[in-house]
This record gives C-alpha cells, sequence and structure tokens, in this order.
C-alpha cells in the first residue's frame, strides 16, 4: 500500500449533514461537493401521526443509536413522544453520484396510522430553476451565488469549498414516491433585515400504516455528473506546496505516513482565510479558534514550521479576551471585538504554554511584550474569578451549562469528576502550573527578574500544593480535590495535562504509566476513564471513550519520562485506528471498536484539527 500524498486533494470521508449530526460515505468521484458549507439541511425534517406532529430534528427525548459500514449509515430512533411508530434511517452510496435514503417506519399500535413525512433538502446556494412533478425534483443551483454573503454573521466556508468546485452549476435530482412538493426557503434576521440564507424544496409524503405493519419510503438522490470536485490547477498546486514544507519524521510503516498525511490534510483543509486572517477551526462545523483545541494543540502542530502561524493564532486568542480579562472559551468567526465575545465561560488555559513554545523559536520580542501583558490580565481574572478559597493556591471551575454541568470548561465535558459538583481539577491546575512558569520566563527575557522571580514562586506554590494533595501515592495517581479538599478518587484523563505539562517527575511519571498500561490501554489508545471504574463507558465522550488529541499528551509525558515502550504502544494502537476508520474524529469506543458519542446523541464529530493536531504531534515527538 502506497500514497501520493502531495496529488491527493481530499480523504476518504465527506461529511452529509442530518439531524445535526454528520455521517459518513466513502466517496466515489463527486462527493467531494459535500465537504462544503452547500448542504444546509438534507433528510426528514418531521413526521406527523394522526395530524399531528410527533418528531421534529430537534427533539431532545429522541435517543439515537448509529453503526455504519463503507458507503452506508445507518440511524435507529427511539423514544419518540408518539410511541407507537418506531423509526429507522438509512443512508447508502447507489453507485456513480447516487443515494438511497430510506425511512422504515413500524407500526406498533392496535389500529392503523396516518403518517406523514416531511423531507427537505435545502442549500445556502442560489436556487436558478425547479422542475418538478409528483415523483420528482429537479433542483438547478449557481454555485458562485450564496443568498448571504460572507461578512454578514453567519458561518462561512466559500474560500474552502471553492477549491473543490469547478463547475459554475450544479444539479440534483431526487426522486420518491407519489407526494406533495413545494419550494423552500429559510430565512433569518440579519443588520435588522429578514434574509433568505438557504433554498430548495419540500416533499410532504402521506401513507397510512396498518396495525403491525412496516413501511419504507426511499428517497433516490443523483448529483449532477458533470461536476468536477477540485481545481487540479489550484487546490493540488495548493496542497503541494503545503506538503512540500512539512517536517517527515521517520516512519516504522505505510500505515503511519499514511495517518500523518492524512491528519496534516484535516488540517490543511481546515485553514479559512477571512478579513486577512488565518482561523484554524476545529472541525467543517466549528467556525472558531477554541482555546485549548488551538493552544496547545493545533499550535504544536505547526510550531516547527510555521511559527508565523502560530503567533498569529495566539495573537488572535488574545484579541478576544474580553474587558474583565477572562478569554472566552471559542473567538467566533467575523467576532474580533471582545464585547462581542458570547460566551460566558472560558477552557483550560494552555495558551500561554504554547505562546512561550513558539517564542523559542521566533525570538520575536514585540510578540512576547504583547504576550505578557495580555497573559497578566487573563491571569489576573482567573485569581479573581476561579479561585473559591483564597487560602488555597489552585483555580476552580464555573460552568453551569446543561447537560453537562461543570465539565466543558476543563475541556473534558461530561467526565466523572464532576457528577457531583465542581472540583479543583488536575488538569486546570497542571495549566496553571504552565501557565506561572511562562510568565516567569516572559518576564526574564523582557528584564523583569523581580517579576520572574514572583511568578517561580507561584509556580513552586502550585506544584507543591498538587503533589502534596492530589497524588495519592499507593494507587499511583493524581486525583482532583473538592473544594472541600477531599480527594474525588476516580481514574480519569483529569491526569494527562499533569504528564504533558511536567507536573509530575519522571519516577512517578513510572509509576503512574503502570496503572495507565493496566487500566487505560486498548487497541484504540489510552481511555479517558479507567476501564476498572465503575463509571466507565467507552462510548461516550469523556466517560471512557478514547481521544487521540489527549493520547498525545500521555505519549508526551511518557517519553519525557523514558517510558519508550508503552509511549509507541500507545502511538501504534492511535495508528491503527485512524487507518481503520475514516476522517479524524474526536472520540472511538475501543471496546465494541466504532465510533464514540456524545452523551446518548450524535455520533462525535470528524475533521478534527486539534485530533489531528496530536496524531501529528505524537509522530513528530518520536
Amino acid at each position: 500500500m502506497s500514497y501520493d500524498f502531495k496529488e491527493k486533494t481530499y480523504w476518504n470521508a465527506c461529511p452529509v449533514k442530518n439531524y445535526g449530526s454528520i455521517l459518513y460515505l466513502l466517496p466515489k468521484q463527486n462527493t467531494g461537493l459535500l465537504k462544503g458549507p452547500f448542504l444546509d439541511e438534507i433528510g426528514l425534517k418531521h413526521f406527523e401521526v394522526d395530524g399531528k406532529v410527533v418528531k421534529t430534528k430537534d427533539d431532545a427525548t429522541m435517543y439515537r443509536q448509529f453503526d455504519y459500514s463503507p458507503g452506508r449509515m445507518h440511524t435507529e430512533f427511539k423514544n419518540f413522544i408518539c410511541p407507537f411508530i418506531s423509526f429507522e434511517e438509512e443512508l447508502t452510496a447507489a453507485g456513480g453520484e447516487s443515494y438511497r435514503l430510506r425511512y422504515t417506519l413500524r407500526n406498533r399500535a392496535h389500529e392503523d396510522k396516518e403518517v406523514t413525512l416531511a423531507f427537505n433538502f435545502l442549500s445556502d446556494r442560489k436556487l436558478e430553476k425547479v422542475e418538478k412533478d409528483s415523483r420528482s425534483t429537479r433542483l438547478f443551483y449557481d454555485l458562485n451565488k450564496k443568498d448571504v454573503k460572507p461578512g454578514q454573521g453567519i458561518s462561512d466556508f466559500s474560500y474552502l469549498f471553492e477549491w473543490y468546485i469547478e463547475n459554475k452549476d450544479f444539479q440534483i435530482s431526487i426522486e420518491y414516491p407519489q407526494s406533495e412538493t413545494s419550494l423552500l426557503s429559510n430565512k433569518q434576521i440579519l443588520a435588522e433585515q429578514e434574509v433568505v440564507v438557504s433554498q430548495g424544496s419540500r416533499v410532504l409524503h402521506k401513507a397510512m400504516i396498518k396495525s403491525g405493519q412496516t413501511y419504507v419510503f426511499d428517497v433516490k438522490l443523483n448529483l449532477s455528473a458533470s461536476l468536477e470536485t477540485y481545481k487540479p490547477g489550484y487546490v493540488g498546486k495548493e496542497w503541494s506546496d503545503f506538503v512540500e514544507k512539512l517536517p517527515v519524521p521517520e516512519f516504522k510503516n505505510e500505515q503511519e505516513k499514511f495517518v500523518y498525511y492524512k491528519s496534516w490534510h484535516v488540517l490543511f483543509s481546515n485553514e479559512v482565510h477571512r478579513r486577512g486572517v488565518d482561523w484554524v477551526i476545529a472541525g467543517l462545523r466549528f467556525p472558531s479558534i477554541w482555546v485549548w483545541d488551538t493552544s496547545p494543540f493545533v499550535a504544536d502542530a505547526y510550531m516547527s514550521f510555521d511559527p508565523g502561524l502560530v503567533q498569529g493564532m495566539i495573537l488572535d486568542q488574545l484579541k478576544s479576551i474580553k474587558t474583565s480579562g477572562m478569554m472566552p472559551l471559542h473567538a467566533i468567526l467575523g467576532y474580533m471585538q471582545p464585547e462581542q465575545q458570547k460566551d460566558d465561560i472560558t477552557q483550560i488555559p494552555l495558551v500561554a504554554k504554547a505562546a512561550w513554545d513558539v517564542f523559542k523559536i521566533s525570538k520575536d520580542l514585540v510578540f512576547a511584550k504583547k504576550c505578557y501583558e495580555s497573559f497578566s490580565f487573563n491571569y489576573q481574572w482567573f485569581e479573581s474569578s476561579r479561585k473559591p478559597n483564597d487560602n488555597v493556591p489552585l483555580w476552580g471551575i464555573d460552568d453551569k451549562r446543561a447537560p453537562y454541568f461543570y465539565g466543558p470548561e476543563s475541556g473534558m465535558d461530561d467526565c466523572p469528576i464532576y457528577d457531583n459538583g465542581p472540583v479543583y481539577s488536575v488538569g486546570i491546575n497542571s495549566a496553571k502550573f504552565s501557565f506561572e512558569g511562562a510568565m516567569a520566563a516572559f518576564a526574564s527575557v523582557l528584564g523583569q527578574e523581580d517579576q520572574a522571580k514572583d511568578w517561580q514562586e507561584k509556580q513552586k506554590t502550585t506544584r507543591k500544593f498538587m503533589l502534596e494533595n492530589m497524588w495519592h501515592e499507593k494507587d499511583s495517581f493524581c486525583y482532583p480535590l473538592t473544594y472541600e479538599l477531599k480527594k474525588v478518587d476516580i481514574k480519569t484523563s483529569d491526569i494527562y495535562p499533569a504528564l504533558y505539562v511536567g507536573v509530575l517527575d519522571s519516577d512517578k511519571i513510572k509509576k503512574v504509566a503502570r496503572v495507565l498500561e493496566s487500566e487505560f490501554l486498548t487497541r484504540c489508545g489510552m481511555t479517558s476513564v479507567s476501564m476498572k471504574e465503575e463509571c466507565f463507558n467507552p462510548d461516550v465522550y469523556a466517560r471512557g471513550s478514547v481521544w487521540p488529541f489527549m493520547n498525545y499528551m500521555v505519549h508526551k509525558g511518557l517519553t519525557s519520562a523514558g517510558c519508550r515502550e508503552l509511549a509507541d504502544k500507545v502511538l501504534d494502537a492511535v495508528i491503527k485506528t485512524l487507518v481503520d476508520f475514516p476522517g479524524v474524529f474526536e472520540c472511538f469506543n475501543p471496546v465494541e471498536y466504532k465510533l464514540g458519542r456524545v452523551k446518548d446523541g450524535p455520533v462525535c464529530t470528524a475533521h478534527m484539527s486539534f485530533c489531528a493536531a496530536g496524531v501529528i504531534c505524537m509522530l513528530l515527538e518520536r
């Protein structure tokens, strides 16, 4: 198996937006079209039973269960408001540029039920012409015209999208059984004016499902066969030039090489240029710079060959700091002013460490001065807003957003250490430790030696308190603390940042390594919760699934302590997983060897920059 990385312009995963999730098929020819912003909505909008709407796509009572195979994604929905109708959806690549959407409904009631299905197809491109009858609709779009122009306050991916589209026009034919059809437009209020943001069609299909019977409704999508999915003279050259600049680690095998360039392609594709700023986004559905997604993970990947880009990203993060001193969870595309940042929470503060690491390469004193001033302001905000007890030199957390409560601010959304309320987490206070170390270093290079000594003392105090109160010698592990300073003795990935930033010395890391190998290591990599914990759930986010970017933190800590054998096992497991699965997903279920999920909801997101960056960093480090 060999790959021509310089010529490859997209990888083996293309998203189709449906039910707020991303479904995946392996592409044939033109499916790169579905990678851009073109599709706003496709699939079942809602259905009615006996004239009453009993299901909408945003129904929070719905339970989703996913499975997929190459060319197919199957979804089973349960727990509807109407208990009589069970519902399944299947998306299948039918060959060429055709897809089949199949909806299967089962009537479990004792009487017949009249069901109406509402099927939508919406796009953000200009709808030029429509041809329709009772069994088909043909939509003609102009790919060079958008209903909402860039800069009007919605997500804009036109720059990225134009890489993949050669044609000016696009046609899609939707075929279905006898149905009612109508044109559809989605409107929003932008700048106090109502504007059309997407256009398409709606199909209403009515059926009488007899008691105990199953009803199947098929929709066939045919894309225009003449569409080219990329411009060889443009994106091909861009990718080729990008690859030329990349550092090339020593690969043990072709699988490592494939995953390395596959991961870089995610980062390459997720760079969106807007208003002269390089924005690195955490996946195609997140037009933002997120706090720790970007720094340290994306920053660490780019640092070795494009420190200027890293400095630019960090400066953008500094621009997003509010007048209070808080760095919001993410800097939203197009909203660079602090007062426009709507987040009320922040995230684990590893940005200062990333800033110092890139300064060591760039030696840019103007950058250093800006960092020192801005991070001093940000640090004071943490001291005043995230320090529950003045006598405890640790930072807490204040994030009460459902459904997780407390977790997202730590970067580990639904981690079980937060099940009973906020804690002093090992992760956040490891970041505090690195924050103070970076500030001491910045102060020193700027000639502020007295301030540098103050920062050094703060860092020593943080580390000493953490080791004295969080480290458990018998368990060979670090545990978070309640605000009453009682250990929350659940072994989780909360310890991983401590390995990454050096809170633990080599002897302690070697002790932790034995625990990690026996309780955390799986065929996908290190889990987010020990497999021996009662709360371990390999299917769900930070309650047991494997996150590639978190494995980078483990790998770095193990490498620094000389635990090479275990570090290699971690890397090998992650590499195999990313060879076997399309895209670069957030997390994986290592027990059933499938994609992880967000709580009881959709499958996790793919094309994630920070996950791809973590894999790249592991290969570069080795």
